[in-house]
């Protein structure tokens, strides 16, 4: 029986690909968190997208394992899964991302729709309630009202 799998996407993918990456660049993921496109100077976001680009390559080229160690999302996916479920069977559910409303929530979103997508599993759609982020309690409400 097909089920329905909701999940959350934060902005670990982003994250654990810069770690290590020099001083400047995990700190600039994290003041820039709960920006949106328009809100993140062009310099900030080339870092950022190249991050990205960084982590897509990352993602094509993992094995299951490998791809839980880079992003939270896939380490709760994958473990409700286990590593040697068929394709058939992941195809069969339906997946929901739900992400911030937010620079690195979109794109660390995209990222993970187009790598379990590739590994067989049906994604339907990211899912950005207006506004949803961790910016502040009043503003995280928000976006949790319009989720539920």
């Amino acid at each position: 029986m097909p089920r329905l799998i909701v999940s959350t996407v934060g902005t670990s993918l982003l994250s654990n690909v810069a770690r290590g990456k020099g001083t400047e660049t995990e700190p600039l993921l994290r003041d820039t968190a709960n920006l949106k496109d328009n809100e993140i100077k062009e310099e900030q976001k080339g870092v950022i997208l190249q991050l990205a680009q960084e982590a897509s390559k990352k993602l094509e080229s993992s094995s299951p394992p490998e791809a839980r160690r880079l992003s939270a999302e896939l380490t709760g996916i994958w473990e409700y899964y286990g590593l040697n479920t068929s394709r058939e069977g992941r195809a069969q559910d339906i997946h929901y991302l739900i992400s911030t409303d937010t620079f690195q929530g979109s794109l660390a979103s995209e990222l993970l729709k187009k790598y379990l997508r590739d590994q067989g599993f049906t994604v339907l759609d990211v899912f950005t309630p207006t506004g949803l982020s961790t910016a502040d309690t009043q503003t995280f409400s928000k976006g949790i009202k319009q989720i539920v």
